[in-house]
């Protein structure tokens, strides 16, 4: 109950959370979403484990539900998508950050209409 409170609450309400969410309890909070979800993990993310977005995957599949994205990126870590100084990270991951940065902005331009900038 307290990690569906906290992902309706947004990210105001990170603070609440468990160092990583119970994976069935974010999956099913997932799968009553009705609009499509876009999920950009990091494979070397040490507080989220990548088997849950692509258990996640695999459950969204297996329903029919083919306006989500999985996308899992093999250099990422948690939070890579900020990541963007060259002296603290490496090409590939830079690359993984500026891929999944313009994921994020494609999916919010097509399925919100938010143009990009």
């Amino acid at each position: 109950a307290a990690v569906r409170e906290a992902v309706l609450a947004g990210p105001a309400a990170i603070g609440l959370l468990p160092a990583a969410w119970p994976h069935e309890d974010l999956t099913l909070i997932l799968l009553g979403v009705r609009l499509p979800v876009l999920v950009l993990q990091g494979a070397k993310d040490a507080i989220v484990p990548w088997t849950q977005a692509s258990s996640l995957h695999e459950e969204l599949n297996a329903r029919g539900r083919n306006q989500d994205t999985v996308t899992i990126y093999p250099t990422g870590g948690h939070g890579f998508l900020f990541w963007d100084d060259p002296e603290l990270h490496g090409q590939a991951e830079l690359a993984d950050a500026d891929d999944a940065r313009e994921r994020m902005s494609d999916f919010l331009e097509l399925r919100a209409g938010i143009a990009k900038r």
